[in-house]
């Protein structure tokens, strides 16, 4: 080798180690640079006719374990949703209050019960009476704030919705942006080493809303989907679509249009997807907003209403009984309707002449437009539902409704002066009969009176079935009847010539029904079954809410704890490959000193 072969060689050493010194460089100034990976110059040997004339540094390379990388932001995905999950139910376990604790929604219900019962003694007493209504007023008021707060909160889902699917869309015009200058750099054998730093930080930011797998295309191009498979960007980004309600209360919902869904669109009509259609998504922060503004927190709002219908419904409606009819050997029952209002039910019990027990609930519906009524609006996992209008229907048009919904269906049926009778033929049986009718008076000859109202409509609540405000939100509404409020005697006065209202029947009647009368609980809450829904009393219920919300709201914590560790170790993982480790590169400096001081001797 002649001594200018030897300089040749030497100086293209210089020039690749004074390379490698920039890479290192590089390395050291961006050792706190979020989403920065450690690069390296990768040298080849330069060669002519068998022989080394020199080394080359051909490409600036990343140091990434892409099996790491996947796989953190598959957890990303997960902890994100596990973290928005715990914050939103921990606040709302807040709200019901620690159990027994002073501010806690249990305390005021066993306060107005406690009450109660002081009055039961004392029924005469002004100031007893005062203080029952006082106590009633303070439990149907927190009520009122915990479903207040529910819609709070999903109210804050669907704002956040709204910011991330903007953020969404920002961060895919940004890789869509990067994604083509790599393909064009590497098309044209430029590095871009920092180019692919800067698209992977979009995409792990990405990560953080939807979950995604990333795969690969030509000239080092990328193609992102959802797990779902859901396509979000291939060499072009799709949009996200959504529209912030602003305003979101308990009938608010996906499902009546009352809500935006989430759309992927590529910018025409050509490709629409809704990305809230079953499993499309599964975890991230798009999935967590959006399963708590339309799912849990929904449910939670649900197990409120449900335990204020049922502990107005328990106090208001008359149950009414039947008496047989028919001259031997015929099979009948008849029942009075009369006062019969919306969403108050008649329930019959027959054998057909197969000898099959079955059960029907009638319900009073004169909104047309909400027939036909569904089997969940019992909580009986049994029964058949017809619902019709007692004021229009004849015996006649009642059988025919009766025999298209229930197979086997052979009674008679007739409909005169408010008395509703049913009558067995071709060897059935009528088993029992009865009416639940609402009381909205506040005296008279009976037990049950208005003790409760909607505050929307100030009417008392039946349970109706139509336009105006139902089942849905009542929690939100349920207030003390004004006229109790006005007049505290009549919580002990249930008859107009019992004016010194010294009685405690309606005291005990109050007490027995909120605390001793075991309702069936619509499954709709999200406690219990449909084929074995929750049988209990009032408190037994308000006490399985509670412990439902806070268990849910352990599990979430639990869940979160566990997804930070898993993500954190996997995060350590990757750094520990793929970060800045200053000692490394200290180190390389030495070498790289040496090499330098080698080549100048040459």
């Amino acid at each position: 080798m002649s001594i200018g072969s030897a300089i040749n060689i030497s100086a293209s050493g210089l020039r690749t180690t004074q390379n490698d010194l920039n890479v290192v460089a590089g390395n050291i100034a961006n050792v706190e640079t979020p989403g920065f990976t450690r690069k390296t110059l990768v040298q080849t040997e330069i060669t002519a006719a068998g022989q080394t004339i020199g080394v080359r540094g051909q490409v600036v390379e990343r140091v990434l374990n892409e099996q790491v990388q996947a796989q953190l932001r598959d957890l990303a995905a997960v902890n994100v949703g596990n973290q928005i999950q715990a914050d939103f139910l921990s606040r709302l376990d807040v709200a019901f209050g620690e159990p027994g604790s002073p501010t806690a929604i249990d305390t005021s219900f066993n306060t107005a019960l406690a009450t109660l019962e002081e009055l039961s003694a004392t029924p005469e007493s002004f100031s007893a009476q005062n203080q029952a209504v006082a106590d009633l007023r303070v439990f149907t008021g927190q009520l009122n704030a915990l479903s207040n707060t529910i819609q709070d909160l999903r109210r804050e889902a669907d704002l956040q919705i709204a910011a991330v699917t903007t953020q969404a869309n920002e961060l895919l015009e940004g890789i869509e942006d990067i994604n083509q200058r790599i393909v064009n750099s590497t098309a044209a054998q430029a590095n871009q080493a920092s180019l692919l730093d800067e698209r992977d930080r979009f995409i792990d930011e990405l990560s953080q809303i939807v979950d995604v797998v990333v795969d690969d295309l030509p000239n080092n191009g990328v193609q992102i989907r959802t797990v779902g498979g859901v396509t979000l960007f291939s060499t072009q980004a799709f949009q996200f679509e959504f529209t912030s309600a602003g305003t979101v209360a308990p009938e608010t919902t996906l499902e009546n249009g009352a809500l935006s869904t989430v759309q992927l669109s590529d910018g025409s009509s050509n490709f629409v997807i809704d990305l809230l259609s079953p499993n499309q998504l599964r975890d991230g922060a798009l999935a967590a907003y959006t399963e708590l503004r339309d799912v849990t927190l929904v449910q939670a709002q649900a197990q409120l209403d449900e335990l204020a219908a049922q502990i107005s419904l328990a106090v208001s409606n008359t149950t009414v009984q039947s008496t047989a009819v028919g001259t031997p050997p015929a099979d009948g029952l008849s029942v009075d309707i009369s006062g019969i209002q919306d969403g108050n039910t008649v329930s019959l019990a027959f054998t057909d002449n197969t000898g099959t027990a079955r059960t029907v609930t009638l319900v009073q519906v004169s909104d047309a437009s909400q027939l036909p009524v569904d089997n969940s609006f019992t909580a009986d996992p049994n029964d058949v539902v017809v619902g019709l209008d007692f004021a229009t229907a004849t015996g006649a048009s009642i059988e025919t409704a009766l025999d298209a919904a229930v197979p086997g269906f052979t009674l008679d049926v007739a409909l005169a002066g408010g008395s509703l009778d049913f009558t067995a033929a071709s060897g059935a049986t009528t088993d029992t009969l009865s009416a639940s009718i609402t009381n909205t008076a506040l005296t008279g000859d009976g037990l049950p009176f208005a003790l409760f109202q909607d505050g929307g409509t100030g009417g008392t609540f039946t349970n109706a079935l139509g336009s105006g405000p139902g089942l849905v939100g009542f929690a939100g509404r349920i207030e003390v009847s004004s006229a109790v409020v006005s007049d505290p005697s009549l919580i002990s006065r249930f008859s107009a010539t019992n004016t010194a209202a010294g009685d405690s029947a309606r005291v005990d009647f109050i007490l027995e029904q909120i605390r001793g009368d075991v309702r069936t609980y619509s499954p709709s809450t999200g406690l219990g079954a449909p084929s074995n829904p929750i049988k209990a009393t009032a408190a037994d219920f308000l006490q399985t809410i509670i412990s439902s919300q806070g268990q849910r709201a352990s599990n979430a914590e639990r869940d979160a704890d566990a997804s930070q560790v898993s993500f954190n170790n996997v995060q350590e993982r990757f750094q520990a490959e793929s970060a800045v480790n200053i000692d490394v590169e200290l180190a390389r400096l030495i070498e790289l000193e040496q090499a330098f001081q080698a080549n100048a001797r040459v």
